[in-house]
């Protein structure tokens, strides 16, 4: 009869030493050294040892028995760089998550996601040895980007629209229905030429929304007041003056970071010859008028989406994937005209 792989095993096959070491060194807990908790690993994975995920659970949540009404763990991945490129975002997703976790009895870990076969393979078992049944996945910052994992093991959520494959439950903005009423708000507001400037890819992560909601609006438009929109792989400064100079908006809707100091590099005075509308505004309180994600609710929702496939046992790739939309915050800025109120917007 084969013998029974457990850490008691795994204990004496590494020489003797405790089966807590084991644990710990299985879970990545920083308490046991980097090299010994190789060794440890890869003695494991050479037994064929595969962790009892009920009793990890169990045992999470003996070691967080301080947490009220804990339940299990949830992983957060991260693709790689994200957070290592000065962005705001992935931050403020994190943190909406963390906080709404916390808030219902799941505790959060963050994980880096780098796409390599090995990678992947080292990403599952850390989930595996941990417990962690339910996964949020957020955005990359490439589309459309796969992500092949064992998904018969986990209720997983998507953000946004980068993911192509496997097609997830997913939370991301509303963004057609806030800018249908956005766009008959500015005409209210007597802005007869309304411009559209985006790279390609940011569309493309974004499932072409905002392309999609602002051709609606010039369809409605008449003849005199459309605009063609600069829709282009990489926009560079030359692309925007010649852009403005041509088609002579009175407002942009943009995602361009760099939008703002290419017109007033031109010369154009911001807003008085021309406003902006930015649908991603980093952050609530910024000279910038627009949009803010409201990133923190997104990932807050995602936490919501995910616990209760797991309440419901729901695993897997889904057969009729849905998706929760979340609408942003008006963010007055300075960016469109004094006389301009952001506000009104929705009312």
């Amino acid at each position: 009869m084969p013998p029974r792989i457990n850490l008691d095993y795994i204990a004496k096959a590494c020489g003797g030493i405790s089966p807590s070491t084991v644990s710990l060194a299985l879970r990545d807990s920083s308490k046991i050294p980097a090299p010994t908790r190789s060794k440890i690993k890869a003695k494991a994975a050479e037994l064929g040892y595969m962790p009892n995920r009920n009793l990890s659970r169990v045992m999470s949540e003996i070691r967080n028995s301080k947490a009220k009404h804990f339940k299990e763990t949830l992983g957060f991945l991260i693709p790689q760089g994200l957070h290592q490129k000065g962005r705001l975002w992935p931050k403020q997703l994190l943190s909406g998550a963390q906080q709404r976790a916390n808030e219902i009895g799941y505790s959060l870990d963050a994980f880096d996601l780098i796409v390599t076969p090995n990678s992947l393979r080292q990403l599952e078992r850390t989930l595996h040895s941990r417990g962690i049944r339910g996964i949020i996945i957020a955005p990359f910052d490439h589309a459309p980007a796969q992500l092949p994992l064992d998904w018969n093991q986990f209720a997983a959520v998507a953000i946004g629209h980068s993911l192509g494959t496997p097609d997830l439950h997913r939370v991301s903005r509303d963004v057609m229905h806030q800018m249908s009423l956005n766009y008959k708000k500015l005409r209210e507001l007597n802005y007869k030429k309304i411009g559209f400037v985006m790279e390609t890819e940011h569309e493309a992560r974004m499932g072409f929304i905002n392309i999609g909601s602002f051709l609606v609006e010039q369809c409605q438009a008449s003849t005199n007041e459309r605009i063609e929109p600069l829709l282009k792989d990489s926009i560079r400064s030359v692309d925007i003056t010649t852009w403005f100079e041509r088609e002579r908006p009175e407002i942009i809707i943009t995602m361009h970071g760099k939008l703002l100091q290419c017109l007033k590099q031109a010369g154009y005075r911001v807003p008085e010859d021309v406003s902006i509308f930015k649908l991603n505004v980093e952050q609530l309180g910024s000279n910038i008028s627009g949009l803010y994600p409201n990133y923190e609710a997104i990932g807050a929702k995602a936490i919501e989406q995910v616990s209760a496939l797991i309440e419901r046992s729901e695993f897997g790739i889904p057969k009729t994937p849905s998706t929760l939309l979340v609408p942003g915050i008006l963010n007055e800025g300075q960016t469109t005209p004094f006389h301009f109120d952001i506000k009104s917007l929705f009312n």
